[in-house]
């Protein structure tokens, strides 16, 4: 007999877990529209900025949320001048140490001020393709939480369009009659880099100028597949594989991996924060080919390959005689390796940052496979239980707010999906007017990119607002996780796990 999944117990769990989740929601709301600490975007919350001019050009921050630029500065605390609020703000944003000289203007929103450095300011010679300098702030406070990178750029070279207050654009940054100050100009900063870094980054260069010398066709090329094994490993990939590990091992299973995942990734979060070791284009700008911020080391794309590539391996070896261990492991390690080198290659981490990921991603693959081997069934059903993942939901929505880490937001949404999924334990659909499992799979990914699409148009039109645009983040992750555990949820193989 089919169970009436309508019944009064299912309707009970459903409208409890749509209630904790809307009260989630509204404590992230509240967490995140008091944490706007960069350029307060609130009439009354008024913030202090730097105009700083040097080799007739300015210095600009891009964001880590918005991806826009703004001037250096934030909210002004309490007990605070707005003096001392510019000051302290630009120091954190940029590394830059400076002293206001005098008030040039104010909007709604904010003070601006003219702020001198009290040194030469050091720029890259290099320029991105927007005719930008980039200035090494790796050692700023904020670098990597708040800032995503500092620029000196001429006001010429950018549009108000890509200013974080286009409306406010000639007020804040046009027309500022103000001393200009030098700039001293470096073609690299090597010999600020760890002494094994120093070793790695002429190695890193020669290997992209080897490649780039070739046929203009097969550059390309393989600029595409490095950047194809890169996405691999990223965050984005497993959710959207999901549904394909549902059928091939079944929901628990999945649910383990993304457990492991998540707990991978904020290990990982932290290593780096405690770390602080940037990546190679913060010595060498030209280094970078592929846009990813904040610090380097460990490298979690390789511990994610490691985590996630080793758990379905091993899922494959036992529940599939066909799937050979021994036959097929060199291609599990081509993998992984191939997926550092491609790291490497694109200038996002030196090889020292991939090695410390495979440790690490090896170490918790390792410990997690022993519990599937043990059939510690305690363990593993620990793992799926709705409170374990709500406590994640809560402390992660937490590391979140302290940290400003668009990363964490998305584990936490993650792990709310599975926390309502978990708790509301629905039955595995059966689709009959979509008919195969393979066409259920099709339709659950061409839901995935549909939902991803109208993110980027929803994030392109709320850019400007960095509470909107974590928010908007934050809910694409939620709906692909639902997206894929639920209507994902496929019947499962034959040799899917049976706990």
């Amino acid at each position: 007999m089919v169970p009436n999944l309508m019944s009064f117990t299912w309707k009970r769990k459903l409208n409890q877990a749509i209630i904790a989740m809307l009260a989630m929601f509204t404590l992230i709301f509240s967490i995140q529209s008091s944490a706007q600490t960069v350029n307060p975007n609130t009439p009354q919350l008024k913030g202090a900025l730097c105009f700083i001019k040097a080799d007739e050009q300015v210095v600009f921050v891009q964001e880590m949320l918005t991806n826009r630029y703004s001037l250096p500065g934030g909210t002004i605390e309490a007990g605070e001048t707005p003096a001392a609020a510019a000051e302290r703000e630009t120091w954190e944003e940029s590394g830059l140490v400076v002293h206001v000289k005098k008030l040039l203007t104010q909007t709604d929103t904010a003070y601006i001020f003219e702020c001198s450095a009290d040194s030469a300011i050091v720029a890259f010679r290099f320029q991105n393709k927007e005719g930008f300098h980039s200035l090494p702030a790796w050692f700023a406070p904020s670098f990597g939480s708040e800032s995503r990178r500092v620029y000196l750029a001429s006001p010429n070279y950018m549009s108000a369009n890509q200013y974080r207050f286009p409306a406010q654009w000639k007020q804040q940054v046009s027309g500022h009659d103000v001393d200009n100050q030098p700039v001293q100009y470096i073609n690299d900063a090597i010999t600020a880099a760890p002494a094994l870094h120093q070793i790695e980054l002429p190695f890193i260069q020669m290997v992209q100028s080897s490649v780039r010398d070739l046929d203009n066709p097969f550059s390309q090329a393989f600029s595409w597949v490095m950047t194809m094994l890169d996405t691999m490993s990223g965050f984005f990939f497993i959710l959207f594989m999901l549904p394909l590990f549902n059928y091939l091992f079944g929901s628990k299973f999945t649910t383990h991996l993304c457990l492991i995942v998540v707990i991978a990734a904020v290990l990982v979060f932290f290593t780096q924060i405690g770390l602080k070791l940037p990546r190679p284009d913060a010595y060498l700008p030209d280094l970078q080919m592929s846009e990813k911020a904040g610090f380097g080391t460990p490298s979690l794309s390789a511990t994610l390959s490691v985590v996630w590539l080793s758990y379905i391996f091993n899922g494959l070896v036992e529940q599939y005689e066909e799937f050979e261990y021994h036959k097929n492991l060199p291609l599990l390690v081509l993998l992984i390796l191939a997926q550092g080198f491609a790291s490497v290659w694109l200038g996002t981490h030196f090889w020292s940052d991939v090695f410390f990921g495979y440790a690490l991603g090896l170490l918790i693959a390792w410990h997690y496979l022993r519990i599937e081997q043990q059939k510690n069934l305690h363990a593993l059903n620990t793992m799926a239980s709705p409170a374990l993942w709500w406590i994640l939901t809560i402390l992660l929505n937490g590391f979140a707010f302290y940290s400003h880490s668009l990363l964490i937001g998305e584990l936490a949404a993650m792990t709310l999906a599975f926390a309502v999924i978990l708790t509301i334990k629905p039955r595995r659909w059966h689709l009959g007017k979509v008919g195969t499992i393979k066409r259920q799979l099709l339709l659950t990914w061409i839901v995935a990119i549909l939902v991803m699409f109208g993110y980027h148009k929803l994030a392109d039109i709320f850019s400007y607002s960095g509470v909107l645009t974590y928010l908007i983040h934050y809910l694409m992750v939620l709906i692909l996780t639902l997206n894929a555990m639920t209507l994902g949820r496929v019947q499962a193989h034959q040799n899917a796990y049976r706990y």
